[in-house]
Order: structure tokens, then C-alpha cells, then sequence
């Protein structure tokens, strides 16, 4: 063979081997998520590109480069030509691999053992390289099956389609405000009291809302993926997962509806239902090749790696762009406290995003139908009630008892619950932001004739072993019972229903509302024709798998899980509900001279960052709430694994310590009104012998850290 022979067999060779080592793996995670190209604001032209330069370009020109070195040598050539072929078996290999339980080496060392046998063959077999030149066909099928046979081909060019929408409805001039909210992992259960209405003493803008609006408490979402309930909310229907969240996948849905008569103000960075000729995105994204590249990085490593070794890389969860930057405060020195650093970026963006949403709230509103997607309370939990942050990091990585990797709560049912404290904090940040909204609408005098729909895409799910959007009759309350409040033009008392209702129901409500006719084509119903038969079942779309039909009531199910988080926290009175986790919330601000000292025992506690306490400015945003740390020393023979933890001589917080990593590890979030921003003391106590709040209780005094400033048992 000449050299041209050899040079083509080669090219061959390397696009085979890179589209199996390379473009596949990250053509099937895309193809699974091809939401991340939406968000990206990939065009077609953009995605043709992409599929192009890592089926085609890339491995050409590494093939190329490599040609080049045959000026330097046969050997030198043969060499590094070698080493290609092992270093792309090594990862085609890897990918498959890395799915093996136990330590990382084991993977890593069958991927490097067989890639060096397919090496070897490849140098000494002309059968075997005959066979990969043959076989170097899928470098097309791939990237065709790619763009034409999942859902990425939403994003290829598939007709206008609109014309269906403007025959949908009877248009007339509009002259009512509508609000459309759609809150993330919010829960109807959330927000319940132990009877199952509105828990006014923790959530009391929500009961405000309730005040003057219908609650339908048997409402339900249609999904627990958050593109396809969105997009179930907006266009009324049942929405196949494989269909990308975009206008021309869906060009029926409530922005195509409602214009031209409602100008559409639109906050939302997922779903891009609004196609720009409506919405003309303001603020839309544009293609960022270099934050594609290192996203595409993260999300390749997710995909090749063991899964031990996958625990250091950025999180995927709650992410569908610019992981590297969402993740980067996790290597933020624990110290900082400053402002710009006190919140997950993640979760700061959440925030200002309902900040800009606010500010857009106008005296032009009334000729505006304002659509709202706030991924909140979604994780990271880091808020306090008061909008507060006490995680002066990322917040996913420091959430006890949930693994990102496999997005599974553990079986410890104690490290589960205070996950669901966390949660349950950050909603009540989220009812602060309701009543700053239903505030803007009394100043701006539009709360009274605006049509108001508060709703959530989907809930969450706190039970051990299960997956936060795990599906079983267990979750059906906490992951897919969902607030829906209609508040209709000149309503002023509220109501509560529990007809069965869904989020496919939510846009039928909404064009009935403005007196509107919807054509045929909607799965849902309004909610307001009182002649119409609620359906007999509800109809689900798992996060994964196929759809379901449940009960058309669910309020069994909800109640029940009231009760439960009656049995978790309490219902005493006042804000503090949710620091006080059971069975020994009632100690809780208690002093802790009342309570017997048993000897000190042989271990200490460390804190992560002891001097976010003793340098707190309470006037900024951030709150050392947070106390975590490792239990150092002999810590076999406490007499228990549950820590009371006190601050400033009294009790603050009990937490069960767990393991992770190696480490004895122990983490809770404090009431703030029990710091000081004169310095806090810490002291660390192992309980034993305790009865109902605390009775009979024995502290035994950890071993207070060596420091010069140390002068009780237990502190630091």
C-alpha cells in the first residue's frame, strides 16, 4: 500500500476510533439532555456544526497532525501512531466500564489492559486494521442518527406551524394583567399544616394568595421532568419527553395563543416556548463556543470516569449550562463571609432572577402576560427564610445524605429529614418573594384586576433510598402534588377545591379567564367550566420511564404527608418550626446548665470554618447557620452518634453524625437569633439517656480543641 493508501487507511482509522471513544458518548448523554443545546442557544446551523467537528473535523485533523510526524521518522511515526490508537481504545472502553461498582482502579486497569491488547492488535493484525477501515462507517451513522433520530432534531429546521395557533382562539383587547409563576421542586406539601390547609405561620403570603384566590389542593403535575411539565403547563397537553422545550416543537402553547394582543414578558432560561417574533428575547443568550466547550468537558468526564472519581467534578444536578462556574465557589476558602461570596451561584441567579421578574412589574402591565420560571426552591438549599444565605460555597456538595452522582437520598432517615429542614427553609425564602410580588401589585394598583396562576413545575422527594424524583405510591404527594392558585379579575375571597386538576389544565384556565374560546387540540380543561366532568384518573410522566395513571384524588396521600412532617417538626407556635427537628426540637433555645455532664469524653470536634463565627457582620448576607465540621479523636466509645451542639450556652441544634468520605462528619443549620455578632462560642456534647424533650438527659462534653482561648468543656 502507498503512502496515499496508507494515509487514507489511517484517517479511517482515527475517525472510527474517535467517534467511538468521543463523539458517541457525548452524542447519547446529549441526546438524553438536549435541553443543554437550548440552553446554549444552539441554532440548527450551530448543531450541524457540532455534530460535523466531532465526527469529522477534529478526528481529521488529529489524524493529519499525526501524518505530519513521518518527516521525522518511520519510528517516531509509528510510535505516537501506536499511541492514538491505545489512548482512543482506552477511552471507548472507559465509557462502558465506568459503570462497574467498587474502586476506580478496577475500571481503569481493565480499560488500560484492554487497550493496549487492541493495540497490540492493531500493530501486528492487517486483518484487524481491514476490519476498522470497513468499519469506519459509523463515523456517518452516528452523527446522522444523532441529528435525525433524537430529540435533538427539534432544533432542525420542521416548518412554521403557527398559522394552527391564531385560529385557536377568538382574540378581543386585552385589558387584564395575567401572571403566570412556575416555582421549581415546590410541593404542595410544603406548605400544609397537620389539618392540610395553608400553614399560615410559616408560609403566611401564601395564605395571603389563599386569601383572595381558589386553591386547588388535589392539583398535580403531569411530570416530574422539569422540561416536560413546564412545557406541559404552557401548551395544555401531554408532551412526549423526546420533543425539545422550544416554539417549534410546541408552536401551539399560551405565548402563540395570547398574541398579539398580550405583549409576553417572558424570565425563563430552560423552556424557550415564546419563539423571539413574540418575545423578542431581551435578554436571550447568545452561543458562547468557549462555555459549550467547557461544559462539553464536564459533561464527558461525568460519562468516562468511575464513579469515585466522578465525586470531585462539578455537579450536573440543576444544571443544564456553565457547570465549571456554577460549581466554582466550592473551592472558595471556607473563611469568606463576604457578600459576593455568601450564596451557591446557582442559587443567586434563582434569586435575582425573580428580582428582575419584579422589576419589570409595571403601570404597562395590563396589556403584558408576564411568564415566570424560578427554579426555586430548587437545590442547592442555602437560603434562610429572610433571603439569607448560609453556605458560603456551592451548597450541592454539603447536602448530607444526598449523593449527586446518583441523585439518591440515603437510607440514614436522619441526614434525609435535614435535607427536607433545608428545603423546607428555602420555601419559606420563597414565600418571602410572594408577598414582595403581591406587595408590587398593590403599589402598582394591578393586584385587584390581574388574573394571577402560581403554580410549580413539579416537587421533591424526601425519602431514604429513593431518588429525589423517584416515583412510587410513597412520592406521589411530595414529588408530584404541586400548589396551583388561581386568583380571577376582581376576585376578593378565596375558595378551595379539590376536584382533580392538573398542570395540563393550566392553560385552558387561563385562555377561559380572559373569555377566550380554546380550539380542540388541549389534553387539560379549565378549571372554570363548573359543566365539565373532571377526568376519572391523573395521568404522570415519570422522570424516567413510561407514563402512569394514578388516582384523580390524592389528598389521602397529601394528608398523609402532612402528618408525617407533623411527626418531623412539629407544629409548635412561631417561626422556628423548622429548626426544631423531633425528637428533640423542644430543646431548642434552652440553656444548658439545666441538663446533667457526664465525663469528657476522648474526641473533639473541628469545625470547617470556625471563623465564619467569630467574624460575622449580621448586617450582610450571609449567616453562619450552618455548623458542620469532623469529629476528631477516639470516637468509638461515645455514648451515642447523636451530638448536641450548643452556641453561646445554649442549645441550638442536635444532629446525628454520619460518615463521609472517612470522616465522622456532623452538620445542622441554627436558628440565627442565637448568634452573636459580638463572637460565638461553641461547645460539642455526645447525648445519652434522653427521654421526651430531653428528660433524663445526659450531656457528655467533647474534648474542647487546643487552642489558647478554649476555657469550657467543650468549647471552641
Amino acid at each position: 500500500m502507498g503512502k496515499a493508501g496508507a494515509a487514507r487507511e489511517w484517517l479511517l482509522h482515527v475517525l472510527l476510533l474517535f467517534n467511538l471513544a468521543i463523539a458517541q458518548p457525548l452524542y447519547a448523554v446529549l441526546s438524553a439532555g438536549a435541553t443543554f443545546f437550548v440552553v446554549h442557544a444552539f441554532t440548527a446551523l450551530h448543531l450541524l456544526l457540532f455534530a460535523l467537528a466531532f465526527s469529522l473535523a477534529i478526528p481529521a485533523a488529529l489524524a493529519a497532525l499525526v501524518l505530519v510526524l513521518r518527516s521525522f521518522g518511520a519510528h517516531a511515526f509509528r510510535a505516537v501512531q501506536l499511541l492514538v490508537v491505545w489512548a482512543l481504545s482506552l477511552l471507548a472502553l472507559l465509557a462502558p466500564l465506568s459503570r462497574l461498582e467498587g474502586r476506580a482502579a478496577v475500571p481503569l486497569a481493565l480499560g488500560a489492559f484492554g487497550a493496549s491488547g487492541l493495540t497490540a492488535l492493531y500493530a501486528r493484525s492487517q486483518r484487524w486494521r481491514e476490519f476498522l477501515r470497513f468499519a469506519s462507517v459509523v463515523s456517518v451513522i452516528f452523527p446522522v442518527s444523532f441529528l435525525f433520530f433524537s430529540p435533538v432534531k427539534g432544533l432542525l429546521p420542521a416548518g412554521d406551524g403557527f398559522a394552527t395557533a391564531w385560529s385557536a382562539v377568538v382574540r378581543n383587547v386585552p385589558d387584564t394583567p395575567v401572571f403566570l409563576i412556575v416555582f421549581d421542586e415546590l410541593s404542595t406539601v410544603f406548605l400544609v399544616d397537620e389539618q392540610g390547609d395553608i400553614d399560615e405561620r410559616n408560609f403566611p403570603n401564601f395564605a395571603r394568595l389563599a386569601e383572595s384566590a381558589t386553591w386547588y389542593r388535589n392539583a398535580s403535575a403531569n411530570s416530574t421532568s422539569t422540561e416536560v411539565a413546564v412545557a406541559s403547563i404552557l401548551t395544555g397537553r401531554h408532551v412526549d419527553r423526546k420533543l425539545l422545550p422550544i416554539a417549534s416543537a410546541h408552536p401551539v402553547n399560551l405565548f402563540t395563543l395570547l398574541a398579539p394582543d398580550y405583549e409576553v414578558v417572558s424570565f425563563d432560561h430552560l423552556v424557550r416556548l415564546c419563539p423571539d417574533w413574540i418575545c423578542h428575547k431581551r435578554d436571550a443568550p447568545s452561543l458562547d463556543p468557549a462555555a459549550v466547550l467547557r461544559d462539553l468537558f464536564v459533561l464527558y468526564q461525568h460519562v468516562e470516569l468511575p464513579k469515585q472519581l466522578r465525586e470531585g467534578l462539578p455537579p450536573l444536578e440543576g444544571h443544564w449550562s456553565n457547570f465549571v462556574e456554577n460549581a466554582s465557589q466550592a473551592a472558595v476558602e471556607p473563611e469568606e463571609t463576604s457578600a459576593a461570596r455568601a450564596n451557591s451561584p446557582f442559587a443567586r441567579k434563582a434569586k435575582k432572577h425573580f428580582e428582575a421578574f419584579l422589576d419589570s412589574v409595571d403601570e404597562s402591565a395590563p396589556s403584558k402576560l408576564f411568564f415566570l420560571h424560578s427554579l426555586l426552591p430548587h437545590v442547592p438549599y442555602v437560603f434562610l427564610p429572610d433571603g439569607r444565605s448560609y453556605a458560603s460555597h456551592d451548597g450541592f456538595d454539603t447536602l448530607p445524605g444526598w449523593s449527586m452522582t446518583d441523585n439518591l437520598w440515603s437510607r440514614d432517615e436522619d441526614l434525609v429529614v435535614r435535607g427536607y429542614q433545608r428545603a423546607l427553609l428555602q420555601t419559606q425564602m420563597v414565600d418571602g418573594l410572594i408577598g414582595r410580588f403581591l406587595d408590587r401589585l398593590e403599589a402598582q394598583g394591578l393586584l385587584a384586576r390581574s388574573l394571577i396562576v402560581i403554580t410549580a413545575d413539579h416537587g421533591s422527594n424526601f425519602h431514604p433510598g429513593v431518588a429525589r424524583r423517584g416515583f412510587n405510591a410513597a412520592t406521589w404527594a411530595t414529588g408530584l402534588m404541586v400548589p396551583l392558585f388561581v386568583k380571577l379579575p376582581g376576585q376578593s375571597r378565596g375558595a378551595r377545591s379539590d376536584r382533580n386538576v392538573q398542570s395540563i389544565d393550566v392553560t385552558p384556565t387561563i385562555l377561559a379567564a380572559l373569555g377566550r374560546v380554546p380550539s380542540d387540540g388541549f389534553d387539560g380543561a379549565s378549571v372554570l367550566d363548573a359543566t365539565g366532568e373532571p377526568p376519572k384518573t391523573k395521568r404522570a410522566l415519570p422522570w424516567r420511564g413510561e407514563p402512569i395513571d394514578l388516582p384523580a384524588d390524592l389528598t389521602p396521600q397529601l394528608m398523609a404527608a402532612a402528618a408525617h412532617k407533623q411527626d418531623l417538626f412539629g407544629f409548635s407556635a412561631g417561626a422556628a418550626d423548622f429548626y426544631r427537628l423531633e425528637p428533640y426540637g423542644g430543646l431548642v433555645g434552652r440553656a444548658l446548665d439545666r441538663f446533667e455532664l457526664g465525663p469528657e469524653q476522648m474526641a473533639t470536634a473541628q469545625l470547617d470554618a470556625p471563623g465564619q463565627l467569630e467574624r460575622w457582620d449580621p448586617s450582610g448576607d450571609f449567616v453562619p447557620a450552618s455548623i458542620e465540621g469532623t469529629i476528631e479523636g477516639d470516637a468509638t466509645a461515645l455514648p451515642s452518634r447523636q451530638l448536641a451542639i450548643a452556641l453561646n450556652g445554649r442549645f441550638a441544634a442536635v444532629a446525628k453524625l454520619f460518615e463521609k468520605k472517612g470522616q465522622l462528619r456532623f452538620q445542622a443549620i441554627v436558628p440565627p437569633e442565637l448568634l452573636s455578632a459580638e463572637g460565638n462560642t461553641t461547645a460539642f456534647y455526645s447525648i445519652a439517656e434522653a427521654g421526651p424533650d430531653g428528660e433524663g438527659m445526659r450531656l457528655f462534653p467533647l474534648r474542647p480543641r487546643a487552642t489558647t482561648q478554649d476555657s469550657t468543656p467543650g468549647t471552641r
